[in-house]
């Protein structure tokens, strides 16, 4: 068998690569070709997943961590083992999508996009209604771009199939007339790579189809007979039960005035987008050898609204932590500045300061208890209060005086007066 790397790297990650921790790398550069040994370097790719896919969570993974308005993220989940990129890579039918950093599988924006244009175009193909059957020909249009080349999947432009020569031959805002071609537009809605949405639980499998008529489909014989040896071709997989997130994001982009004053009421290009994407992975599939049970997925409405839910439960909560967070160390960082700023002040600035920050009812309290000796304001406080008497709360002292004529507030007054005279130089107003 023949290495596809130099020397010096197959001796640095091990004559087997079993020292390559990159899934990604295993599959699509450190791999052995020829020789009966396939099954062997599958086994390999998935043993190196299985002991690097707890590396990352889905934070990491997603294309967009935090969505901006107007997008959707949901979660599916595989029904069926899948496979995406079955034809690519160095081993021939045995490659599958593998995010060339993480190592986990991954289902690209543009296989995204395909099947839910394909579930888009078969919803048009069977509408039997005229009038529902062109609203959904612009939404198409809108959503995913316009021409769609649907003719090149699926029909002749000249067949009753073809959505951009039906729509195109309708719409003037689609088509140019004088040079007689379609307009081109693009897409409202991008369609980002699905990936695992808990990348701990993703598991690879090595599967395996057998071809029992080898000569046949070599055009050895003409018949298929039930004599032949069968093939097997092992292939990477993912297993069944893993679950993807789709994210979709609108683009914000303007339509052509011809066209967006015949769009339906309401329109919503990501909203669209989901029901075709959702319908596509459920009914339709993804990935390969769909009609023999693989790419299908699971989608739970119900329990999709309850995380969404539960989601947005988490993230105000989050929110909230941060904002005590940053809240205490406001306080924290102000206390700081206080004590600083204590630090180069005089004991009767610091009580100047303290007395400044009570409130009328605190001063007040305070003042009930200016004439005794234990219970009552410190000497440094009792001063800073016969200052601001004279000064800032001036109005405060005039007021005792009318009610300092005799009882408690007549104490209080006098020995106001006798604290004020201690002070000096100068006498209460």
């Amino acid at each position: 068998m023949t290495a596809t790397a130099t020397r010096t790297v197959c001796e640095l990650l091990g004559p087997g690569f079993e020292r390559c921790d990159s899934p990604s790398l295993r599959l699509e550069k450190f791999v052995h070709v020829g020789g009966n040994g396939k099954a062997g370097e599958i086994g390999a790719v998935v043993k190196c997943h299985r002991q690097s896919r707890t590396r990352h969570d889905a934070a990491v993974l997603l294309p967009l961590p935090s969505l901006p308005a107007g997008a959707v993220r949901f979660t599916a989940r595989l029904g069926g083992r899948l496979i995406v990129n079955q034809a690519g890579g160095i081993l021939e039918n045995a490659g599958l999508c593998l995010h060339p950093h993480f190592g986990c599988p991954v289902l690209p924006g543009s296989a995204v996009k395909g099947v839910a244009a394909h579930a888009a175009w078969c919803a048009w193909r069977d509408e039997a209604d005229a009038a529902k059957r062109r609203q959904l020909a612009l939404c198409i249009a809108a959503v995913f771009g316009f021409p769609t080349l649907d003719a090149a999947s699926f029909g002749s432009p000249t067949s009753d199939d073809s959505l951009d020569q039906a729509l195109g031959l309708e719409v003037p805002a689609l088509f140019d007339r004088e040079r007689g071609e379609l307009r081109m537009l693009a897409g409202a809605v991008s369609f980002l790579p699905a990936v695992p949405a808990e990348p701990a639980k993703v598991e690879l499998v090595v599967d395996i189809v057998n071809c029992h008529h080898p000569k046949y489909y070599q055009r050895k014989q003409d018949h298929a007979t039930d004599d032949e040896d069968p093939v097997p071709n092992v292939f990477p997989a993912v297993k069944e039960g893993a679950e993807f997130a789709f994210t979709l994001v609108p683009l914000g982009r303007p339509f052509p005035s011809g066209l967006r004053a015949i769009l339906p009421p309401g329109f919503s290009p990501v909203a669209l987008a989901k029901d075709w994407l959702v319908q596509a992975i459920t009914m339709h599939g993804a990935g390969a050898k769909t009609a023999a049970g693989y790419g299908w997925f699971e989608y739970d409405a119900e329990g999709e609204c309850r995380r969404g839910k539960q989601r947005l439960e988490a993230e105000r909560l989050q929110r909230e932590a941060e904002a005590r967070r940053a809240e205490e160390e406001r306080r924290r960082l102000a206390n700081a500045k206080a004590n600083d700023e204590l630090a180069t002040l005089s004991a009767d600035e610091i009580a100047d300061k303290t007395v400044s920050a009570w409130d009328e009812r605190q001063f007040e309290s305070r003042l009930r208890n200016f004439w005794k000796a234990k219970g009552g304001p410190s000497e440094a406080e009792k001063n800073a209060m016969v200052r601001a008497l004279r000064t800032s709360r001036l109005s405060l002292w005039i007021e005792l005086k009318q009610r300092g004529t005799k009882g408690e507030w007549a104490r209080v007054v006098d020995s106001i007066r006798q604290q004020a005279k201690r002070l000096g130089p100068e006498k209460m107003p």
